[in-house]
């Protein structure tokens, strides 16, 4: 029984030896199909036999079927790359030592067709003897070459991307906030620098990564630290310029967080040092531009006071002298003198025309006028010159232009006169004819003030004159340009008439061209824009024009440009007077040739002229005699007109009369000039040389116009009185 008994033990622990070692190789297999399953390769090394198993995937990773690979460890061994082979084993020995708790190691292993994949080998010793001794290690083998692959490319790119930062032209900080122990922002600190900012800002990494900008920088400016911290804060950017003192660079600094949080934040910088350089370059070149500007200005003003100064009394002095009894000799000889007088004062007013032009001081005088009043006047200024030469002067203006028209007349008038004067300077027989027509007509548009349809009209002047060569046209329109400019050439001129006129031209809304055909002629045209009025309204604003006003507009910037009275006189015309005593007119003028001739014009005209030399004397008379009008200089010395004119205008002055009609009579006549005389307090403005009928005109039309607001305001009393006397008698 016995034997029995054990025979059974030992059966039955066979038995169970049996089951469990079949236990263990089922579990084997499954883990092992498990990781076959994954694409994880298996290498099993019993080290006391000496005997590795490598699995069916282990293999396929490499390309080889299960049988082509041998079960020991140097097919192992052998496969890995040399680079790899010291820290791989190395790696395995310290943990078949029990000096790591696994194995875990990254490298190549050579495949069936030569090439390389990297793979990830984990594994650890399964079996130890009761020494120590590893029995039995197990290892994983994962194919890791796509990962390798991407994790090179990235770290690839990074480099590339640092690289980048680090040799890119901008300068570029990545800053860490700074926090005080509120939770406010307070300071950055430097946590990438590039190159480019080391250069602009003069310094190096090594100096000021891991520093803050107040350790770098103490005296840094504390609006760019709020700046700084709205783009950290709000994530908001951020763009300012800014100044680095230490390498004397202007940059402009773009602040902005490409992360979600407001611990990080960069900088980009752009040096626009060149560009400030340039901009204060640029506004010095305009400083000195505008300096010579001024210069011009100041020495075309003095040149012009100073010519128009004796030229003042070379006119009036021979518009006198004509007055009186001559001979035909001595009469032609004046005649001479005056026309040589005008044509220089011709000359000084189209440089001054030009001038304004150029500095773009010209504006329109927009009033209320006929057509055909404006082409006779036109035609009235060179009948003479016509006639002289045996020339027809006619004009035609087409039935649908309208009569009445608004605009500026003067300039229109001015354009005609320049284009009909060279017309006759270059005609010598035949004819010159003017013919206006309507070139397009908006009866639909409405202007503020007047119910108007905007016209363009076109003018055109042509002749029978010598014409133009075609290869000299190009040129007619250019300042200071001239078919002939040669020295022996016939015809005078500056060359400026026709540049200025195509410019008041294209002032008016319009345009000018020719059409000539050298020995047969040439036609001169150009538009201009104006509006137009029915009759009944052009008659109820004439009506308007002749009531009396403050400042009448009789009297104006075109008064410089000439008269139709040949000879200066005032023949047939009337200037009202108060029958009951002669008006009284003080001249304040410190050249004495220009004294002689105010006094004699003025005496001519019918009234009292005193003399006074500079502004000081003028208020002083001002203070003791009652005048009527003041013409007023405004270059003298000691005190000059303007000062005189606004102390006048005081009522501490102690003058008799503040609000006294004072007229500029000055030998300036450059753009503004009128307008700083009308607001130092003057009235009106008038410029040398002054012709006897101009200045008449101008006397006239303010005593009628201070008579009729005295008459006013005498009937205002007397019904202000009326008025108080019938409140007296309702209260009775």
């Amino acid at each position: 029984m016995e034997i029995l008994r054990i025979a059974g033990n030992s059966i039955s622990q066979a038995k169970e030896k049996k089951d469990a070692r079949e236990n263990a190789l089922a579990s084997e297999a499954r883990w092992q199909l498990a990781l076959e399953e994954t694409g994880i390769g298996i290498w099993d090394w019993n080290i006391e036999a000496g005997e590795v198993f490598y699995s069916p995937m282990w293999a396929a990773m490499l390309g080889y079927k299960p049988e082509e690979i041998k079960g020991t460890t140097a097919e192992w061994c052998s496969r890995i790359h040399p680079d790899d082979f010291d820290p791989c084993c190395y790696n395995l020995r310290m943990h078949l030592l029990g000096r790591t708790p696994i194995y875990h190691h990254q490298h190549r292993i050579l495949c069936k067709e030569g090439s390389y994949k990297w793979v990830l080998g984990r594994g650890r010793v399964v079996q130890r003897a009761d020494d120590g001794r590893p029995l039995r290690f197990i290892c994983t083998q994962s194919d890791i070459t796509g990962r390798k692959r991407e994790r090179e490319l990235i770290w690839a790119r990074s480099e590339e991307l640092a690289w980048m930062l680090r040799s890119m032209m901008n300068a570029f900080v990545v800053c860490q906030s700074v926090f005080d122990e509120s939770g406010k922002f307070s300071s950055y600190r430097f946590e990438y620098v590039n190159d480019a900012y080391e250069t602009l800002a003069g310094v190096r990494s090594e100096d000021v990564l891991g520093k803050t900008v107040h350790d770098v920088w103490p005296d840094t400016d504390p609006s760019w630290i709020e700046k700084y911290e709205r783009a950290a804060i709000t994530g908001q950017p951020v763009s300012f310029d800014i100044y680095l003192k230490q390498t004397a660079k202007h940059c402009h600094c773009h602040v902005y967080r490409p992360w979600k949080t407001p611990e990080r934040f960069c900088m980009l910088f752009d040096d626009i040092t060149d560009l400030k350089r340039a901009e204060e370059d640029l506004i010095l070149a305009k400083e000195a531009a505008e300096e010579a500007a001024r210069a011009k200005s100041d020495f075309l003003a003095n040149i012009s006071h100073e010519i128009r100064t004796p030229l003042n009394g070379i006119i009036g002095m021979v518009g006198l002298l004509s007055d009186t009894d001559l001979d035909d000799e001595q009469r032609e000889y004046t005649r001479i003198v005056r026309l040589s007088g005008e044509a220089l004062l011709t000359l000084i007013n189209e440089i001054l025309e030009f001038s304004k032009i150029e500095a773009k001081k010209m504006d329109l005088e927009v009033l209320d006028f006929n057509i055909h009043s404006t082409i006779e006047e036109a035609k009235d200024l060179l009948a003479s010159a016509a006639s002289e030469k045996g020339l027809i002067l006619s004009s035609r203006i087409d039935p649908d232009v309208p009569r009445n028209l608004f605009g500026d007349q003067g300039k229109l008038r001015q354009i005609l006169v320049n284009l009909l004067s060279n017309a006759v300077k270059f005609t010598f027989e035949g004819m010159i004819a003017i013919h206006v027509s309507l070139e397009h007509q908006d009866a639909g548009s409405e202007q503020a003030d007047h119910n108007c349809g905007k016209i363009v009209l076109r003018f055109s002047v042509s002749d029978t004159g010598i014409g133009i060569p075609k290869n000299r046209l190009h040129i007619l329109f250019s300042p200071f340009s001239q078919v002939d400019s040669s020295t022996t050439r016939k015809f005078g001129g500056t060359g400026l008439g026709l540049a200025i006129s195509k410019q008041l031209a294209i002032l008016m809304g319009g345009r000018m061209g020719v059409e000539s055909i050298a020995g047969a002629g040439s036609t001169f045209w150009f538009t201009a824009c104006f509006a137009a009025e029915t009759a009944k309204q052009f008659g109820e604003s004439s009506q308007k024009e002749n009531c009396s006003s403050d400042t009448p507009s009789c009297c104006n910037s075109g008064l410089l440009e000439g008269d139709a009275s040949a000879n200066g006189d005032s023949a047939g015309l009337e200037f009202p007077k108060d029958p009951g005593r002669t008006a009284r007119i003080l001249v304040a003028e410190d050249n004495p040739v220009n004294q002689m001739v105010a006094q004699a014009m003025i005496n001519k005209l019918g009234y009292q002229a005193d003399i006074v030399a500079n502004g000081q004397e003028t208020i002083n008379a001002l203070r003791m005699i009652p005048y009527d009008l003041v013409l007023m200089d405004c270059r003298m010395p000691e005190m000059d007109g303007f000062e005189a004119t606004r102390l006048i205008r005081r009522e501490e002055s102690k003058v008799l009369d503040p609000k006294i009609p004072i007229i500029a009579m000055t030998a300036s006549a450059m753009p503004g000039d009128r307008e700083m005389c009308l607001r130092a307090g003057m009235n009106d403005f008038i410029s040398k040389p002054v012709r006897k009928q101009t200045l008449g005109q101008m006397i006239s039309t303010w005593l009628q116009n201070c008579e009729e607001k005295d008459s006013f305001s005498r009937i205002e009393s007397k019904s202000s009185l009326s008025g108080c006397h019938q409140k007296q008698y309702e209260h009775q």
